[in-house]
Parts: structure tokens; sequence; C-alpha cells
């Protein structure tokens, strides 16, 4: 909650460190989505930062670790994670998002799944992503 306030308030300084500290401590390890998951937002923050010269690096941490779950059950964490990994390519990272589209879609997985579609958009710079629910 606290990265999230910092981030409405445009303190991504305060929230890279908090979240690279989290990410190296080693007293309790992370789950392997926890650590994609806090990759990808330190990876949103240095871009919102302007620091593009971590955020290469960070991006490509967050595309190996995701590529770890390849070989694990087909599941949304995994797809998400590859589609966030697509950015750069929008075309792939919409169409590995797609891919979830066929299974059936209740309120709360129709809500993950244009939030995700909103993150790929934003974070390639579309500002008219359209699609149809």
């Amino acid at each position: 909650m606290q990265i999230q306030q910092w981030v409405y308030e445009r303190r991504y300084p305060e929230a890279i460190d908090v979240l690279k500290n989290a990410i190296a401590k080693r007293d309790r390890p992370l789950m392997d989505w926890q650590r994609i998951y806090y990759l990808y937002t330190l990876a949103l923050l240095q871009q919102f930062s302007g620091d593009a010269s971590m955020l290469a690096e960070t991006w490509q941490q967050v595309k190996t670790d995701a590529e770890k779950l390849r070989p694990l059950k087909e599941n949304s964490l995994r797809l998400s994670f590859r589609s966030i990994c697509g950015v750069g390519d929008e075309t792939k990272a919409l169409a590995s998002l797609d891919t979830l589209r066929c299974c059936p879609m209740g309120s709360v997985r129709a809500a993950w799944f244009a939030e995700v579609r909103a993150r790929i958009a934003v974070q390639v710079g579309d500002k008219d992503l359209r699609w149809s629910n």
C-alpha cells in the first residue's frame, strides 16, 4: 500500500528503494511470482522516473524470471507475465494475453484482463487501445 501511495504522489525514488530492498532481502526469500511482480513494479517505477539505464536491465530480469515459469502448468499468472514481457512489442503482448480469452470470464477475471491490457497500453504509449468485452 505504501508503494502505491508513493506512486500516486510521484515519489518514485522512495518506492524504488523499498522494492530493491525487498527483492534483495535474504532472510525471507520471495516466491517466483512475488519476485516477478516486484521486478515488474520496479521496472514501471524506473520507467516513470525516467531511469532508462536501469530500466532495460530490470525488464531483462523480468523476462528471464518469467521464462523460468514457462514449463509450469498453463495458468493465468504465467500468461500474464508472459504478456507483460512482450512490452516493446504490443502485438506480441496482447496476443499472449488474448490466449486467456478462451476461458469463461466472470466480473473479477474481466476486470483483471482489462487492467493488464491497460498496463500494456501504458507501457507502449498507446493512448487509443480498444478492445471488445
